[in-house]
């Protein structure tokens, strides 16, 4: 995950993750899904944001991810957990802003979606 560096929290999120979960293909157990659309006053258009939170599939540990102005193809089995996801920064190889990430299920392409910035959290377990 540390090529992902310029993610909002990402530094956080491996710091507090064990080594052993510091791998994004083993959250693939999707626990919500929220499509959020909002008005972007600067733009003076539509901008559609989504919030995902995936587990391991134990749920020992919950990730919150946020992706900021999202267009892409969103399907996927409801019944089955994906087969782990990957997330792409595509600045380099010179993508508009808006399409800076490609969040994808590199294993059946249900899941590909494009974004323009992104948040993660850990949610902790408030033992």
């Amino acid at each position: 995950m540390e090529h992902l560096k310029y993610i909002k929290g990402m530094d956080r999120l491996i710091q507090e993750l064990p080594t052993q979960y510091q791998y994004l293909p083993l959250f693939g157990n999707i626990l919500k899904l929220e499509y959020l659309k909002e008005f972007d006053y600067e733009k003076w258009t539509d901008i559609y944001n989504v919030r995902l939170l995936v587990a391991d599939e134990a749920e020992l540990y919950k990730i919150q991810i946020f992706m900021k102005n999202v267009h892409g193809s969103l399907s996927f089995n409801i019944s089955e957990a994906m087969s782990g996801f990957s997330i792409c920064d595509m600045q380099e190889d010179g993508y508009e802003q808006d399409t800076r990430y490609h969040i994808y299920d590199f294993e059946n392409g249900d899941f590909s979606v494009y974004c323009e910035d992104i948040e993660v959290a850990l949610l902790k377990n408030p033992k």
